[in-house]
């Protein structure tokens, strides 16, 4: 599953997260129609600053992963538990990212804005 390019791994969670980004945006452009007018600025507003606030968002979560791939020796790369040890990595993420989308419509339902400090104050209390 993991290719033998070192960086596969964060091209497809790069790819995955901005994908799962823009779906959940615009089924919450959508779910929230009959509040806003739709208007073509409005519209490439929304995505324009959303795909740009995933850029970077996915930036920071990816530059660890990215260090640790550019320092890991080949030797280690190309082992069978390391590949395994990635794997699952990347499967936990995707976990996370489709968990975090599926909790951020629910969230958007109840409360009518996207994830925000009511989101921590509701985790804590």
């Amino acid at each position: 599953m993991i290719s033998r390019n070192r960086f596969g791994i964060v091209y497809l969670l790069g790819l995955a997260f901005l994908a799962c980004s823009f779906v959940i945006r615009t089924v919450l452009f959508v779910k929230a129609g009959p509040g806003i007018d739709p208007t073509p600025l409005l519209v490439l507003k929304v995505f324009g600053t959303g795909l740009f606030y995933d850029v970077v968002t996915f930036s920071y979560l990816a530059a660890p992963l990215s260090l640790y791939l550019t320092v890991v020796p080949d030797r280690l790369f190309n082992t069978r538990w390391h590949r395994a040890v990635l794997q699952f990595a990347l499967f936990a993420a995707l976990f996370v990212l489709l968990f975090d989308a599926v909790a951020e419509y629910f969230f958007f339902d109840e409360f009518g804005t996207r994830f925000n400090f009511i989101a921590i104050d509701y985790l804590v209390y």
